[in-house]
């Protein structure tokens, strides 16, 4: 009888994310069984004993910086809080304390929070571009660039600017037979973003380096 839960609850998920593979949605669809089971156990034993929880849901803010929540469609880190959540790092206090805020655990994931609660995660706070001001996310600047027809892979970075701080940089490596120009990218992205987000210099490479895990290493990419 498990199974076959298992096997409908895989499905579902399957539908919901067709661009995984099927082990893991299966992963994912037996944690989500067992999650639940174990908050009905726990409500039901609380019930029992006449004590009243707190929320068991997974609850997520976003932050621009420590004292102030972020606005509709602004990027920011994505913090959370859940008993699931862990309570310290096994002996590295200073480590604990990087994460963990007032309850809150900081993922260092940089995310925007949609009109209808949807969060959508845009990159990592270490790949942060600071450009006049403005926050730009180097991973989300990545996705508009993947979308280019000609593209095969992309790197953003900040490079340092005398005037604005950082200047937006980024490596493209082409797809094989592609002929567009570096400076057709620039015009091309400046199309599908804010102002302050395309990127002011593009380079195009045979291909972008790679660490031992085969995400793109951007310490390795030529100055």
């Amino acid at each position: 009888m498990r199974d076959q839960y298992l096997n409908k609850l895989t499905e579902r998920f399957s539908e919901q994310f067709p661009g995984l593979d099927h082990s893991t949605v299966r992963m994912i669809a037996a944690l989500s069984n067992t999650y639940h089971i174990l908050r009905s156990v726990m409500e039901r034993a609380f019930s029992i004993y006449g004590i009243t929880p707190q929320s068991m849901d997974v609850l997520l803010a976003l932050y621009v910086m420590k004292d102030r929540r972020c606005l509709l469609g602004e990027i920011g880190e994505l913090l959370i809080r859940s008993p699931a959540c862990l309570t310290e790092y096994l002996n590295q206090p200073d480590e604990t304390r990087a994460v963990l805020d007032g309850g809150w655990f900081r993922t260092g994931d940089l995310a925007t929070l949609s009109v209808d609660g949807l969060v959508r995660i845009v990159g990592r706070k270490k790949e942060i571009i600071l450009r006049g001001g403005y926050t730009v996310a180097a991973g989300e600047v990545e996705a508009v660039l993947m979308t280019h027809p000609e593209v095969a892979e992309a790197a953003v970075i900040g490079v340092p600017h005398a005037e604005l701080g950082e200047e937006i940089r980024a490596y493209v490596a082409l797809r094989p037979g592609a002929r567009t120009a570096a400076e057709d990218i620039v015009a091309w992205c400046k199309a599908r973003v804010a102002n302050y987000k395309y990127p002011r210099e593009v380079r195009l490479c045979a291909d972008l380096p790679r660490g031992p895990t085969g995400k793109v290493d951007k310490a390795r990419l030529p100055a």
